[in-house]
């Protein structure tokens, strides 16, 4: 499924990542994936899932990082993302969930 937030041409995906578990079964996690790259120097994508809080940043430099954030901030930058995304600023966000500031970290 293609998202389109607005005339700017940011789009996310949500996709079903599939991961084995220890038996025949595999379970499906549910995210959606936010593709900053054109839209940061600092980040490539940001990927907020939809059912846990372990928010992944993917670096430009390569880097992937796991970090907690609460669930009303990640709907915050969602919705933030959707009506202003020329005041948000990706590296700062994804900075913020690193540091002291975050309480979920």
């Amino acid at each position: 499924m293609m998202v389109d937030s607005g005339g700017s041409g940011t789009s996310a995906t949500a996709t079903d990542a599939v991961h084995p578990v220890g038996y025949p079964q595999q379970q499906k996690i549910k995210m959606l994936t936010i593709d900053t790259w054109n839209y940061s120097t600092a980040t490539a994508t940001i990927t907020l899932p939809l059912l846990t809080r372990d928010l992944q940043i993917i670096w430009q430099s390569g880097t992937v990082e796991t970090v907690p954030v609460r669930r009303r901030d990640q709907l915050k930058v969602l919705a933030m993302w959707m009506t202003a995304r020329e005041d948000l600023s990706w590296g700062r966000f994804a900075n913020w969930t690193k540091g002291a500031f975050n309480p979920a970290a």
